[in-house]
């Protein structure tokens, strides 16, 4: 990580120095991306004596596809967790938690029967009869929730911030759904 964290400050001309703050997503995502990625941000955090701004990953990534919503009228947000497992959450998405909902790719059209649309970072992800707008996900979201929404919480105390798994990391319990 120190190769690639020095190759991104040099190619932005940056120095661990300039920074105020490092923004995080704190999830849903990938549970070993997730946690590496907070152990990382904490540890540079603690160097470099600065706040972390968590954010959840579906309240940055929402900020996507802001100008496609008034296109549909129930549109949802999901992500693939793993296998036929999807998450996701109803857009416009209104707070810094949104509320999240899990369920089998086979069950979508069933459990949302009023939803006319899906965004979402997963271009295999398909749902006949809706309308599909796919983006790749990037950190650039997260600085565009930071610049509009000002007030969000920073942290000293990297002890207290949490991941958002958007289930309980339970195999056993996944294996039996």
């Amino acid at each position: 990580m120190a190769l690639i964290t020095a190759e991104l400050f040099e190619r932005n001309a940056i120095k661990a120095k300039d920074l105020t703050a490092i923004a995080i997503s704190t999830g849903p995502g990938s549970f070993t991306g997730l946690r590496i990625g907070m152990a990382f941000a904490k540890g540079l955090a603690f160097a470099h004596k600065l706040p972390i701004i968590a954010i959840h990953t579906f309240a940055a990534f929402g900020k996507a596809f802001e100008k496609d919503l008034e296109r549909f009228s129930q549109p949802m947000l999901v992500f693939r967790s793993h296998r036929d497992r999807l998450i996701g959450c109803h857009l416009p998405i209104e707070n810094a938690e949104p509320s999240l909902l899990l369920f089998l790719e086979s069950e979508f059209s069933h459990r949302f029967p009023q939803c006319d649309s899906f965004l979402s970072n997963d271009d295999k992800l398909r749902f006949p009869g809706l309308v599909e707008i796919h983006r790749i996900m990037s950190a650039r979201y997260l600085c565009q929730y930071i610049h509009q929404h000002p007030l969000t919480k920073k942290t000293g105390d990297y002890a207290q911030l949490e991941l958002t798994y958007g289930m309980e990391y339970s195999p056993k319990l996944w294996a039996k759904s």
